[in-house]
């Protein structure tokens, strides 16, 4: 599964009601919970999962 599908389920299961911690059960460990805690602090604050490249 390539990141930006990954990024896209996430914030599908996150708009379907789903927390952080079962998030992470749902995808049996793929990413870190540190990683979908970010992706939906950054869902919370901007609609979207926006990551920066490197500078």
């Amino acid at each position: 599964m390539k990141s930006k599908e990954i990024q896209e389920l996430v914030l599908r299961l996150y708009k379907d009601g789903c927390g952080g911690n079962e998030i992470h059960k749902s995808l049996r460990g793929l990413i870190s919970k540190r990683t979908i805690f970010y992706w939906l602090k950054s869902i919370k604050a901007t609609g979207t999962i926006q990551l920066q490249g490197p500078p």
